[in-house]
């Protein structure tokens, strides 16, 4: 089960009941590694191991920062206009990866 959400106490149910996180897109790249640090020293003092966290309506130029953070998967939010331009961008970043 992943557990939704970004506010303060977000940890507490996804070690409570979740298997993982999934949150939205975030702006602030740094304060989101931050959060994932956080859940994972959690975790791990909480001997839950591994937490997946799946980020839901990322941005696609966002893809490469979230892979350095360490997400497991992202939902990308498909954005309106020509088709083949949005799949060549899902191309270069599952290429980079």
């Amino acid at each position: 089960m992943l557990v939704g959400g970004d506010g303060p106490t977000v940890f507490d149910r996804v070690l409570a009941y979740g298997d993982g996180w999934m949150p939205g897109h975030h702006e602030d790249q740094g304060f989101f590694r931050e959060r994932v640090a956080e859940l994972r020293e959690r975790a791990a003092a909480a001997g839950r191991g591994h937490m997946e966290i799946t980020i839901f309506l990322a941005r696609l130029d966002s893809l490469d920062d979230y892979a350095a953070a360490g997400v497991d998967r992202v939902v990308v939010m498909l954005p309106t206009g020509e088709e083949r331009k949005f799949l060549k961008g899902v191309a270069k970043a599952k290429d980079s990866r």
